[in-house]
């Protein structure tokens, strides 16, 4: 998995998330779970396992797609592990983690 300082990027048209290494100057992990497009993400140091802050900046990414699910994945591992899918009915439009990394809101509409 990613060690020390990263960069990561999503395309709109695509399912996929990189997480690139400026020190290897090259994608360290690729995130390729979601059956539709990218929404959006967010990125967290928070250790699952510990339940602190992790200095290497591993912890995990929620990722929003079009597919109408959030996706938390583990990429404290070599490899980004999804531990759990959150689907909905409706358009998911955003997401946000609390400042202390327990909560998670979503948002879009229902019909």
């Amino acid at each position: 998995g990613p060690e020390g300082p990263s960069l990561s990027k999503f395309c709109l048209d695509d399912s996929q998330i990189f997480i690139w290494s400026p020190k290897q100057g090259k994608s360290v992990l690729c995130i390729n779970d979601h059956d539709s497009a990218i929404i959006d993400f967010k990125w967290s140091n928070q250790d699952q396992n510990q339940g602190n802050a992790s200095q290497s900046g591993v912890g995990f990414i929620i990722s929003l797609s079009k597919d109408q699910t959030v996706k938390i994945f583990n990429i404290a591992k070599t490899q980004a592990e999804c531990v759990f899918t959150l689907r909905h009915d409706c358009q998911i439009i955003s997401l946000g983690l609390s400042p202390d990394n327990q909560l998670l809101a979503v948002g879009g509409q229902n019909s």
